[in-house]
């Protein structure tokens, strides 16, 4: 199944949790230090509550395969339909692959297969004249390709790998656990962590940060949400 199916409309916007919660933000150490080093708004209250955010819910729109979650208080097969909670871990199996969406915190990401792939922040607040969005998607394991529409300027959307953060703007991307990261519209800044040190790389649309060189090279096939086959 292509990814450009994804961008199909749900109606997961209805179904996104109007209550605030009260969930401390947690935040490790080395996130904390590559997040800065990236340059995006930390400027979050500890609380939920505190910053008035909302929590989200991931939808699982496509399965193909098999793949289980574990949210901490409940695990399982998944299942087209599903609803998963912030903190949810999202396993595939070999040959499978989940679409899920995300309402304000994306809209879409496929999980590839063999993945692991866990939910540890999805939150946003209305300030009345946008929207604040904080999603941050931690990939231990395989390959994930998402779509992330333009947020504001006070947003964050980051994937975290064992070695990288990668900060999304506005853009598709395709991002391994090796820290490949792929951006194929939009931009996004990579901290990447190398022998204590931790570099940031700019990455454009068209070209890969490739964590073997830690370089920034043009990709040989470029690929858009447009196109009629999941890049590779």
């Amino acid at each position: 199944m292509p990814l450009t199916k994804l961008s199909q409309q749900s109606t997961i916007s209805d179904k996104v949790i109007q209550s605030g919660v009260n969930m401390k933000l947690v935040r490790s150490a080395p996130l904390a230090v590559v997040a800065m080093c990236v340059g995006l708004s930390l400027t979050v209250s500890t609380f939920d509550a505190q910053a008035q955010y909302k929590q989200n819910m991931a939808f699982v729109r496509a399965i193909e395969g098999s793949a289980t979650y574990n949210d901490g208080a409940k695990s399982g097969s998944v299942t087209r339909g599903l609803f998963l909670h912030q903190d949810a871990r999202i396993t595939t199996s070999a040959g499978s692959y989940v679409d899920l969406f995300l309402g304000e915190n994306g809209p879409f990401v496929r999980v590839t297969e063999s993945s692991n792939l866990t939910l540890d922040r999805l939150a946003f607040r209305e300030t009345g004249e946008e929207i604040v969005v904080e999603t941050s998607l931690n990939l231990r394991k395989g390959r994930i390709l998402g779509q992330v529409k333009r947020t504001s300027p006070a947003s964050r959307y980051e994937v975290v790998t064992p070695t990288m953060v990668a900060g999304i703007r506005g853009t598709d991307y395709d991002i391994s656990a090796d820290g490949t990261t792929k951006i194929y519209d939009g931009t996004a800044v990579v901290a990447y962590s190398l022998d204590g040190q931790v570099p940031t790389f700019l990455v454009n649309a068209g070209f890969k940060f490739d964590p073997a060189t830690q370089q920034v090279v043009p990709m040989t096939r470029i690929w858009t949400a447009s196109s009629r086959s999941s890049p590779t």
